[in-house]
């Protein structure tokens, strides 16, 4: 029996007291109520979410699975209600956080259940059809997922995203300032910056509270408070009047290299001085600088000719000298759609390249000439299902080395099925036939298996995530390097970078 407006909005009142009250209480109700609910699909799916939320904070799994159950049956059956998609990613999360275990199996025995929620996140956060306010919390939770698995800069990318839809998200400030203060403790020449930044988030939610209690339990919002109740330091926050355009580029994005997440130093000449520290190398050290130093140099080399090409393609004139065939579908051919179709690829190129520099730095077992990014770090059953980390990748994790745990949680995400498959694909495209650009939504009347067409405006956003994606990857693949050197450290001499400047100078890296 369907209920009435009026009786729906009693039980929705009832649950929400419960759950702020007593969260067994209120599972106890949201069963009853899934009982009660044939034929009322928004009665069952009020108590589905109830189910989630209270189970998860009751740490109910029981609950949470019956929760997810319902939720994904509405979800198939209203596939366009994006909200209920939120709801199922919400569900997926609270069934793998509850069966957190202090071990790194953890993350490949939840592995699918995350993956599919970051799907679900992405697809909420980047649809037109969504109001502003729920896509900034599916990019704030998609975030959580990330750090969740020390992805911290593509994190503090989805935060930054949240808030330009959402000013006043305080879950997201919240969030993303303690991101920011978390690699502030490092004690890095940024680490100013960071607190400043960080500190205005923290200032921001502090003035909205009521913001935070609309996109959180009366629970979450007392762990979330907490953070308000420390003494703010006077700190400027960066200062952009005198940037270049390029430099505008460059910090709105986030896309320099260097051992922090947000804040650029204007008052360097060189800003993407991101190196690791120094490598062991043993007697093999007699033989000459080992293969990391070059192949790292080569990853910073192709990632800042990528962004350089990216910047010219979005917003420096670039001259024409070519003419083109009208194929009367408002197609866009040239110099500038090559230069963004070429960034793309080689950001994405860049991430096979980090598996090469993996398999040579651990010694990992494979043909130089097949070794890809997506394929590196598990081990797969005859039908591709992941089902552990290969022995060598699970041994350094388990010593502690957490930067393999982003890389190859970001090689799932862009493999089939994954929240970034799409920029792979894209990148395909491209390589092995034909991605053309075109002025608004493609109207194409003649189809070719052999063409892929995109929106400008579209493959610029993809654009500048895959420079993300890219920057992340480098960062993540710097932190491994560092990771593996402390844990192996046996005191001997560590093979030291040297910083070469354009006028020949070299300076020890210490």
């Amino acid at each position: 029996m369907r209920l009435t407006q009026k009786e729906f909005s009693q039980l929705a009142d009832e649950l929400k007291r419960l759950f702020n009250k007593d969260p067994a209480a209120a599972v106890v109700r949201a069963r009853r109520v899934v009982e009660e609910s044939a034929g009322d699909g928004n009665a069952l799916l009020l108590a589905a979410g109830i189910l989630v939320d209270a189970g998860k904070t009751a740490r109910d799994l029981r609950a949470v699975e019956q929760g997810v159950e319902h939720l994904q049956l509405l979800f198939a059956a209203h596939s366009d209600q994006l909200s209920i998609g939120y709801d199922v990613a919400n569900g997926l999360m609270a069934r793998a956080n509850l069966q957190w275990a202090d071990s790194s199996d953890w993350y490949v025995q939840t592995l699918e259940d995350r993956a599919q929620a970051r799907c679900l996140y992405a697809r909420v956060a980047t649809s037109e059809a969504v109001d502003a306010g729920l896509r900034a919390e599916a990019h704030t939770n998609l975030a959580v997922t990330l750090a969740d698995a020390y992805r911290f800069s593509e994190a503090y990318d989805h935060y930054s995203l949240a808030l330009q839809l959402d000013p006043f998200n305080g879950v997201a400030r919240v969030n993303a300032a303690h991101l920011l203060l978390r690699f502030a403790k490092r004690n890095l020449p940024s680490a100013e910056t960071m607190i400043a930044v960080a500190v205005h988030h923290l200032k921001v939610a502090k003035e909205n509270p009521a913001r935070i209690k609309e996109l959180v339990s009366e629970w979450d919002f007392k762990k979330l408070a907490e953070s308000f109740y420390q003494d703010f330091p006077d700190l400027e926050m960066p200062n952009l009047s005198n940037a270049t355009p390029f430099q505008h580029f460059v910090a709105e994005h986030r896309l320099f290299l260097a051992d922090s997440i947000e804040g650029l130093d204007l008052s360097l000449e060189r800003w993407d001085v991101l190196v690791p520290d120094g490598i062991s190398d043993g007697l093999e050290a007699l033989m000459g600088p080992p293969p990391l130093f070059a192949m790292f140099n080569t990853l910073k080399s192709d990632y800042l000719a990528a962004r350089h090409v990216a910047f010219q393609a979005l917003y420096e004139h670039v001259p024409e000298s070519g003419s083109y065939s009208d194929t009367e579908d408002r197609a866009q051919y040239g110099v500038v759609s090559g230069l963004m179709t070429l960034g793309q690829r080689a950001c994405l190129d860049i991430l096979d390249k980090i598996a090469v520099l993996t398999h040579e730095y651990l010694k990992l077992a494979g043909d130089p000439n097949r070794i890809y990014f997506v394929t590196t770090w598990f081990e797969r059953t005859k039908d591709k299902r992941i089902t552990k980390w290969k022995s060598a990748i699970d041994d350094e994790v388990k010593q502690g080395n957490t930067a393999l745990i982003a890389l190859s949680e970001l090689a799932r995400d862009i493999q089939d099925g994954g929240y970034l498959e799409l920029k792979r694909t894209i990148r395909h495209a491209s390589t092995h036939r034909f991605a053309v650009l075109h002025d608004g939504d493609p109207a194409i009347t003649r189809k070719s298996p052999y063409i892929e067409h995109y929106s400008r405006a579209d493959f610029a956003d993809h654009l500048i995530g895959s420079l993300q994606t890219a920057r992340a990857a480098i960062h993540y693949v710097g932190e491994m390097i560092g990771r593996h050197e402390t844990i192996h450290d046996d005191g001997s001499p560590k093979q030291r970078f040297m910083l070469r400047i354009a006028d020949s100078a070299i300076y020890p890296w210490n």
